[in-house]
């Protein structure tokens, strides 16, 4: 569902439901919303990037993938489906606790 929030366009999901606006998680083996159609979706907006796509990490392992723009953030875990913790819980852990911290997940080589 897409809606407008205090002039910020916000993307939100039943798997990833936030009362903050801007925070798009998703698994990267989703059938149900998949990643490219959550990016595709996303650039109708045409907002501009803050961070480029990049993989983010945990334990030494990419973790996913995130993209930063103005006022949203795409956020990916790596084999995970439609409802992430259940697929990848330490790995939603890392993305939830990054958001809490106002973060992008860690990025770099570790």
């Amino acid at each position: 569902m897409i809606k407008e929030s205090s002039g910020k366009k916000c993307c939100c999901i039943a798997n990833w439901r936030s009362d903050e606006c801007g925070k798009r998680g998703c698994g990267d083996t989703d059938g149900r919303v998949p990643v490219t159609s959550s990016r595709y979706s996303i650039n109708t907006f045409q907002l501009p990037i803050e961070t480029a796509w990049h993989p983010w990490y945990t334990n030494r392992e990419v973790g996913g993938y995130v993209e930063a723009y103005k006022g949203l953030v795409l956020a990916t875990v790596r084999g995970a489906g439609h409802t992430v913790p259940s697929y990848q819980p330490e790995r939603a852990l890392t993305m939830i606790a990054s958001f809490l911290q106002g973060e992008l997940p860690l990025s770099g080589t570790y």
